[in-house]
């Protein structure tokens, strides 16, 4: 079970900058989220404060620092665009009253619902298999065309995983939303105006379990479009298997995965499934280890996959239906003996009664 998150801030019960903080619902190494309440809009919205575990030198706390504030220009300008991807409404700095640091923080819209990776998580403990291929493809629909989309903005995501992805409900009813551009990396830094930082000093940030071998080893290639490919694609295996892919906890364990000489390639066979062969080979395309050989961007990845469904579907409804089965032999002589029996037994009773 999840430990309870702490309040660190001290910002539970307290007004700042129209946002009265309720509490504390989620965290991890470089972020704190709360729900809070707008006053001024009058809408409940989430929180999400930077915070910096580990001790840091003043250079490296300014580059996470302007890794966040690019987090909030990303996700203000891909949201504006794409109803999936969660809408950053504003940022600003504040004062902690506990601690009395100045805490870099983000508002966000407030989702109801759940992560998709607690959404397997209960299918697990229902002891339930992975979804069908038709509902997943359904489920992941609105998450994979949000990506898409960020790639045609020409932005990249690089944590793409279960955690990642939110189950809200929305007027058009429950859909899968994409969340957290804090690892995001613009083609183009200037077009939103971020400041283009890479790497925090060689910190490892991504999650190691959906990592791209290219993120653990940049001898495979560059990071960009094609690492949300290879994430996206373990994610795909992971809703219809119903177990996750990778389970390690380090970037060692997970790069002893891919760079070991003897270690070979992700394929659904390799995790128990048997697919239609169009959309086994996407997943086996999107999940190779050279990057240059993946599809472009996750736009043709789901084109290949749902076109594969597609042709899938089609043939299945085609199909002719199965021919009657032929009368057997032993009908038609039983029936030729039953003739005979009734033609002889008339002529002998005619010659009887003579």
């Amino acid at each position: 079970m999840r430990a309870p998150a702490e309040d660190v801030f001290g910002l539970v019960g307290h007004e700042i900058e129209q946002l009265r903080f309720e509490r504390v619902v989620e965290q991890g190494g470089f972020g704190i989220v709360y729900r809070a309440w707008h006053v001024g809009l009058g809408v409940p919205v989430a929180v999400k404060c930077l915070r910096i575990q580990m001790p840091v030198d003043p250079a490296l706390g300014a580059q996470f620092r302007d890794r966040f504030r690019d987090e909030i220009k990303i996700a203000y300008h891909l949201s504006q665009g794409n109803d999936d991807i969660a809408r950053s409404l504003l940022g600003g700095t504040l004062r902690s009253p506990r601690t009395q640091a100045l805490v870099p923080y983000m508002v966000m819209e407030w989702l109801e619902g759940h992560t998709l990776a607690e959404e397997l998580e209960a299918r697990r403990g229902r002891g339930a298999s992975g979804m069908p291929l038709a509902e997943a493809i359904h489920v992941l629909d609105p998450a994979v065309r949000a990506i898409a989309y960020a790639h045609s903005r020409g932005v990249w995501h690089r944590d793409v995983k279960p955690a990642n992805l939110f189950l809200t409900a929305t007027p058009r009813g429950s859909r899968l939303k994409v969340l957290d551009f804090g690892l995001a990396k613009a083609a183009d830094a200037e077009t939103i105006g971020t400041s283009g930082i890479e790497t925090a000093q060689g910190l490892f940030l991504c999650s190691p379990s959906y990592a791209a071998p290219e993120q653990l080893d940049r001898r495979f290639g560059e990071i960009g479009a094609r690492t949300d490919v290879y994430s996206l694609a373990l994610v795909i295996l992971e809703v219809l298997s119903g177990a996750k892919v990778r389970r390690v906890r380090t970037a060692a364990e997970a790069l002893l995965l891919v760079a070991h000489p003897q270690a070979t390639e992700v394929t659904p066979a390799s995790v128990g499934l048997d697919l239609p062969p169009p959309i086994d080979a996407a997943l086996r395309r999107a999940l190779l280890r050279d990057t240059r050989a993946r599809q472009a961007d996750a736009s043709e990845l789901w084109r290949e996959i749902t076109e594969g469904m597609g042709a899938v579907q089609r043939a299945r409804s085609v199909r002719p239906a199965p021919a009657a089965p032929a009368r057997r032999p032993l009908l038609w002589i039983a029936f030729a003996l039953l003739l005979v029996l009734t033609f002889g037994g008339g002529v002998a009773t005619a010659w009887l009664v003579r």
